[in-house]
C-alpha cells in the first residue's frame, strides 16, 4: 500500500496564504535553496557573452535581444575591461543591422532553449547594431570589473519589462582596450 501526503506551507500573514512545498527536481529533496539557484537546476538559467581581446579607440561590443510577454527576465550583467571604456544598458532600443544571431547556453547543459527572441551579439568598429532607446544605466570606468556576486544579486538583479528590446555595449575610449560582457539570467513566472 502507497501513501502520499501533500505537503503545504504558508508564504504569507493571511488565510489562504499557503501553497505546496517544492521538491527539488535534481535531488528530490525539499527545496532549501535560492530561486537562482533553483533556476538552474530546472534549466531556466541562461547565459551570453561578446568580448575583445584588442578593441580601438571607438570601437563596441553589444548584445541585444527582445524580452518574452512572459515569463519575466531577473538578469545580472557583467562588464570587465582592461582600460578605459563607456557601458550603456538602453531600453526601448530598435534593431538596425548588423551583429550575429546567438543561442544563449542554458546553464543546465542538458535543458532547452531561453524565451528571449532576436538576440544578437555585435563586435563592430563604429557601427551599432541598434538605434534609439533610453538609457537606463550608464558608467564610464578605466579598469575594473561591474557584475554580481553570490551575495549581491539582490542589489544588481534588474526585473525586465516585458516584450521590450534591449541593448547593453561597452565602448573603447582608448586604444588596445580588452573588454568582455556578461548576461546571466534566469526566467520565471510570479506565483502569486
Amino acid at each position: 500500500m502507497s501513501y502520499w501526503k501533500l505537503l503545504t506551507a504558508r508564504w504569507g500573514s493571511g488565510a489562504g496564504e499557503t501553497d505546496e512545498v517544492v521538491m527539488d527536481s535534481s535531488s528530490l529533496g525539499l527545496r532549501m535553496i535560492t530561486q537562482p539557484h533553483y533556476k538552474v537546476h530546472s534549466g531556466e538559467a541562461f547565459h551570453a557573452w561578446v568580448y575583445d581581446e584588442d578593441a580601438a579607440s571607438g570601437h563596441t561590443i553589444e548584445i541585444q535581444f527582445t524580452t518574452p510577454a512572459t515569463p519575466l527576465m531577473h538578469l545580472i550583467i557583467k562588464h570587465t575591461a582592461v582600460g578605459e571604456h563607456l557601458f550603456t544598458f538602453q531600453e526601448g532600443s530598435t534593431y538596425s543591422s548588423g551583429g550575429d544571431a546567438f543561442t544563449p547556453l542554458n546553464r543546465r547543459r542538458d535543458a532547452g532553449a531561453s524565451t528571449l527572441t532576436g538576440f544578437r551579439v555585435g563586435s563592430n568598429p563604429g557601427t551599432n547594431i541598434v538605434t534609439g532607446g533610453s538609457p537606463v544605466m550608464l558608467e564610464a570606468m578605466w579598469t575594473g570589473t561591474r557584475g554580481a556576486s553570490a551575495s549581491s544579486r539582490g542589489v544588481d538583479e534588474w526585473l525586465l519589462k516585458a516584450s521590450t528590446q534591449y541593448e547593453i555595449q561597452m565602448t573603447a575610449k582608448a586604444a588596445g582596450v580588452l573588454m568582455f560582457l556578461g548576461l546571466d539570467w534566469y526566467e520565471n513566472t510570479d506565483s502569486h
